[in-house]
């Protein structure tokens, strides 16, 4: 178990239920931390951008809509804000390992207030979309696909988070900080080296249920069967990067405490 003595007071660990957790999560995003808030409206607009401006242009086709609100939460979660999760947090994290929580729950409750809020948004996305191109049939297999999205590259950002914490400061003290600048710089790099990770993932679940229900990957259906499949296998990446990242922490405690003690 990771701990620290003389933690500030303020820590994650009340209520105790994992739910009165994740409420209070949620609660703490949008009261103390709206800059998660205003960086993921930032790339819903940037994202609602791209889809509007490629559907003028004839490339958005009617057998990419399931994909689509997959797309946009993933265009959302490419940045900082998951990559980061407990840097930015820092000494609430730090105070909750010193009461005794395990890094893993962290970790979990940060996973779903974020995994909440960005299913809020598939779901929108999923719906406008689908009515858009006459296609609501589709719906529950888009909000299925983007489950996938969501947890496959929380896995990956659980472990970045834990190998990679930093406390943001603002950019004029970064300045003067020039010692911290590669370290800021592979950072802040850490969500776009990602994306080059994440389809290794996306096409696993997609050869998944491509294996269970191959009929309907060759007649583009991408139905509710083929869809469960692909949300159980992201599901199920999440769960891997939760215990990775918790034997991460556990196996580089130190290195990891440092990591969210530096001021840099």
């Amino acid at each position: 178990m990771i701990g620290e003595s003389g933690a500030p007071a303020s820590t994650m660990t009340s209520p105790r239920s994992l739910l009165g957790q994740v409420g209070a999560e949620l609660w703490s995003i949008f009261t103390k931390r709206r800059s998660l808030l205003l960086g993921m409206v930032l790339n819903a607009v940037l994202a609602t951008g791209y889809i509007a401006f490629t559907h003028q242009r004839g490339r958005f086709q009617p057998s990419t809509v399931p994909f689509v609100a997959a797309g946009f939460v993933i265009w959302i979660l490419a940045d900082v804000l998951t990559t980061n999760q407990l840097g930015v947090d820092a000494d609430r994290v730090l105070a909750s390992l010193a009461g005794g929580t395990r890094i893993r729950r962290i970790l979990v409750v940060k996973n779903l207030a974020l995994a909440i809020l960005l299913l809020v948004i598939a779901v929108a996305v999923s719906v406008g979309v689908s009515a858009w191109v006459g296609r609501t049939h589709i719906v529950a297999s888009s909000i299925l696909l983007s489950l996938c999205a969501v947890f496959g590259w929380l896995a990956l950002g659980n472990l970045a988070s834990v190998v990679l914490p930093y406390r943001p400061v603002p950019l004029k003290e970064r300045w003067k900080r020039r010692r911290s600048w590669l370290r800021w710089a592979v950072c802040v790099a850490a969500p776009y080296i990602l994306l080059v990770v994440f389809p290794i993932l996306a096409v696993g679940a997609h050869l998944a249920g491509k294996a269970l229900f191959p009929r309907q990957v060759e007649h583009h259906i991408y139905g509710l069967r083929y869809a469960l499949v692909v949300a159980l296998v992201g599901v199920a990446y999440w769960v891997v990067g939760v215990v990775l990242a918790g034997w991460y922490a556990g196996v580089r405690q130190d290195r990891f405490l440092a990591g969210l003690r530096r001021p840099d």
